[in-house]
Order: structure tokens, then C-alpha cells, then sequence
């Protein structure tokens, strides 16, 4: 659980630097060691991305119904990070709002 001094400074970050810092923490997590694992961690950071821009996307809504899918945890597997986790790490940073029962909500 996060203290609420982390709290408050994660939200004062702008979207963007918190998906920039999600990604980071997420490429430090994986392993990658083939074009197959680039390409689809590739995948996972564009849906970062698209979580990050609310408003401005068009991709927002499937971005995050991706990272509530089956085949999210399908990519996840392939780069060796745990999905679970990877949604943590997106709840932390106020990506995703909830991870209740299989159903992932935007974060405002």
C-alpha cells in the first residue's frame, strides 16, 4: 500500500510522465531476449500510452479493456511479467482505477 505522501506526489505528475515511469519500471521487470518479446511488450507500452491520454485518444476505452483481457495476460506471459502485477503497477500510478473482478476501469 502507498503512503500519502507518494500518493500525492503521483498525482501531481501529468499522465504522461506517469506512463513514462510505468514503462520504465515495466521494461526493468521483463525479459526480453527476442524481436517476438520486443514486439509485444511494444503492444503493452502503446496501451500504456493510450490509458495515459484520456480525452485525447480514441483508443482509450479498448486500451483498457486490453489490459483486461485474456490476451493481455497472453503478452504479459511472453515478456515474463506476471499480469497481476503489471495492473498493480498500472493502479498504482492512476492508469487504471480498479482491477475489481476481472473488470478494468479508466482512471479519471
Amino acid at each position: 500500500m502507498q503512503s500519502k505522501s507518494a500518493v500525492k506526489i503521483i498525482d501531481k505528475l501529468p499522465r504522461a510522465k506517469r506512463a513514462l515511469l510505468t514503462k520504465r519500471v515495466l521494461a526493468r521487470s521483463a525479459e526480453i531476449h527476442s524481436t517476438e518479446q520486443r514486439l509485444w511488450m511494444a503492444v503493452i507500452f502503446s496501451a500504456i500510452d493510450d490509458l495515459s491520454m484520456t480525452g485525447m485518444s480514441p483508443f482509450h476505452g479498448s486500451a483498457a479493456r486490453y489490459v483486461d483481457s485474456e490476451l493481455f495476460e497472453i503478452h504479459c506471459q511472453i515478456v515474463d511479467l506476471n499480469p497481476e502485477y503489471v495492473r498493480s503497477v498500472l493502479q498504482r500510478a492512476h492508469l487504471i482505477a480498479s482491477t475489481n473482478a476481472n473488470e478494468v476501469t479508466c482512471a479519471a
